[in-house]
């Protein structure tokens, strides 16, 4: 009897785990909306010569769409930044009954906020082993040759590994 109950906990402690991790999809759906959106910020933070590439899309859950990007160019230089950007889902509803409503139209992509998570020589952060649990992304944070930039804006120690980011409704904060 004890074997069987420790079995049933040790399954049951499994599929929670698996459940937690699974919430993160790559790539996430391609759709024009997300282009304009990731576009339309790429456009704001980049000067007259710098040029934006390497985009990874994640979803995370239902709810949001990580964006990790890269703008190099910067005053006609060979530097290059990487940023971090998350995007909430929206889409339109109507009331059906009670407190139940029906989602149609275009997903679309609100700007929750953005970071800059690295740059020429300062490191960067790794989807590699990404995790999101109870609004906590955390990922794995490459050291360049002169440190992390993510990690000495954030006053963390230099030596980590891992970051985390909470994403709140209107903000991104590094912990």
């Amino acid at each position: 009897m004890k074997s069987l109950l420790l079995g049933l906990s040790f399954t049951l402690c499994l599929t929670l785990s698996v459940n937690v991790y699974a919430q993160i999809k790559q790539p996430a759906v391609e759709s024009p909306e997300l282009n304009v959106a990731i576009s339309g910020l790429m456009h704001l933070l980049q000067d007259s010569y710098a040029s934006g590439n390497h985009i990874e899309t994640y979803d995370i859950g239902d709810e949001y769409t990580l964006v990790l990007f890269t703008l190099e160019g910067f005053s006609q230089g060979n530097n290059h930044t990487n940023f971090l950007a998350v995007f909430k889902k929206t889409q339109r509803a109507k009331l059906i009954s009670g407190e139940k409503y029906k989602h149609y139209g275009a997903v679309k992509y609100k700007l929750v906020d953005y970071l800059v998570v690295g740059a020429d020589k300062r490191g960067s952060l790794s989807a590699d082993g990404m995790s999101y649990a109870k609004s906590t992304l955390t990922m794995k944070v490459n050291h360049g040759r002169f440190g992390s930039l993510v990690l000495k804006n954030a006053a963390l120690p230099l030596n980590s590994a891992y970051v985390d980011i909470t994403i709140k409704s209107h903000s991104l904060t590094v912990k």
